[in-house]
């Protein structure tokens, strides 16, 4: 699995993180920042990441979101 880039805030280390929605009976899968608590986009999936080694298509699709950097000049 792609590792996880530094926050483009504040620099900080991210993880993925998941929380259940019960409405739609889905999990949202997102990148976070563990310092400023930034987000990155959120995708559904209908499998336990943990489980599934946070190695399944919205794990992957959160971090190739969170990776995703617009060149400056």
């Amino acid at each position: 699995m792609t590792k996880l880039k530094p926050c483009p805030f504040c620099g900080g280390d991210a993880y993925l993180n998941q929380r259940y929605n019960s409405r739609g009976r889905v999990n949202m899968i997102f990148a976070q920042c563990d310092f400023c608590g930034s987000r990155g986009r959120i995708f559904a999936s209908y499998t336990d990441a943990a489980e599934d080694n946070w190695k399944n298509d919205a794990c992957i699709k959160a971090t190739n979101a969170w990776n995703k950097r617009v060149e400056v000049e």
